[in-house]
């Protein structure tokens, strides 16, 4: 237990080095969870092969990465942050296989595939299915409340993986308008995540 506290408080002193933009504490970060990391990437690469898009892949499990550090909720006990990144990860793995799904209509990524990551982390497990949905309604109301009634329906298209030209025509509006309200969204978000 006590080596458990201890690793803690080391992971707990990192992300706060983090989110003060240490750039040397999150490669640190990256250092001690790049097995989790790297086991999503083999996962992908077995049902893919393909060196680029596992690449890219590692690419948007970062990203996922880094927003969990400064998502995560340091004053709950109820979930560890490698739970929390686990998930984090996951839910980008899903969203990329869905994107790489979209963009090639003779996809070599089958659902079947998609449905074994999907349910890797909370597979037979309730507690996690249970924590990951009350994270996501959390998290989608926070994201409604901080947004314009355009700017939600951008957001619900975008997250879904649709380009600019599909949310213009979709939606009525110029392209233009469609790459403005997605900058504001980011720019809304990225002050969302870094309290």
């Amino acid at each position: 237990m006590r080596e458990f506290n201890s690793y803690k408080n080391i992971v707990n002193s990192l992300i706060l080095k983090v989110r003060a933009s240490n750039q040397a504490a999150f490669e640190e970060m990256l250092e001690l969870y790049d097995p989790l990391i790297t086991s999503f990437v083999t996962r992908f690469s077995a049902n893919n092969g393909n060196d680029q898009d596992a690449e890219d892949m590692r690419q948007e499990l970062t990203v996922a990465f880094y927003n969990s550090i400064l998502s995560f909720d340091m004053d709950q006990n109820e979930v560890s942050f490698g739970l929390y990144a686990k998930i984090c990860m996951n839910n980008a793995m899903v969203t990329q296989l869905r994107a790489l799904k979209k963009r090639n209509e003779n996809s070599f990524v089958s659902l079947q595939n998609a449905d074994v990551i999907m349910n890797a982390v909370g597979e037979d497990n309730p507690e996690h299915d249970l924590i990951e949905r009350e994270a996501v309604k959390e998290l989608k109301t926070r994201i409604e409340s901080l947004l314009s009634s355009f700017e939600n329906k951008v957001w619900r298209l975008y997250v879904t993986g649709c380009t600019t030209r599909e949310m213009a025509q979709t939606l009525g509006k110029s392209e233009k308008t469609i790459d403005n309200a997605v900058f504001r969204i980011r720019r809304k978000l990225k002050t969302l995540f870094s309290k």
